[in-house]
């Protein structure tokens, strides 16, 4: 009897348990135009607000001048988190973002992008890259001002992680980047 009552205690308990499903984050729509009015950027990552300090800078290929965002957050004195999107071109205007697999993709004003999680701002633990089986990364630059040497704009991208350092397991397999909103200063 005892047995038979520990068997339907095991199954009522295992029926009980239940694996949320993944959570997809809708996607932004490039139109809307609501940009913060602060310099920085806000993001939603996974779901859940993100915020981190900006900086913008030019670099200069045969092509042209290249913009570079670095967005940094500090989450404690030992974890940093920096999302880079770079090879931004210098104009207003919707551009895709891609993962860079050949050095004939730097420099040529598609953007691209990377994310990386640093334990003591200088080990690398984890590096993510734009997921290529989804097609709806986008960075939209709404406000490129040269007087004032400011952009403002937004983005979404989906990233998978392709390195990570096996020691360290407390790592997504992807981090989803959805309803970013950014206004910087670009440094000379």
């Amino acid at each position: 009897m005892k047995l038979i009552f520990c068997f339907l205690s095991l199954l009522f308990f295992m029926g009980q348990c239940r694996k949320e499903a993944p959570v997809e984050p809708v996607p932004a729509n490039p139109k809307d135009t609501l940009i913060p009015v602060k310099y920085g950027l806000t993001a939603l990552k996974d779901g859940l607000q993100w915020e981190a300090s900006a900086t913008a800078t030019y670099y200069q290929s045969g092509i042209g001048k290249h913009l570079r965002l670095v967005f940094l957050r500090k989450i404690n004195n030992d974890i940093t988190e920096r999302l880079h999107i770079e090879d931004i071109a210098s104009s207003a205007g919707t551009y895709p973002i891609e993962r860079v697999t050949k050095a004939s993709q730097i420099k040529n004003f598609i953007p691209n992008s990377f994310f990386s999680i640093y334990l003591d701002e200088e080990q690398p633990v984890g590096h993510f890259f734009p997921d290529t089986t989804r097609r709806d990364h986008f960075i939209q630059i709404i406000q490129f001002d040269s007087v004032a040497q400011t952009v403002r704009g937004r983005f979404q991208v989906f990233m998978g992680i392709v390195a990570f350092d096996p020691l360290w397991t407390n790592h997504p397999d992807s981090v989803l980047f959805t309803k970013g909103e950014f206004f910087v200063k670009i440094q000379q």
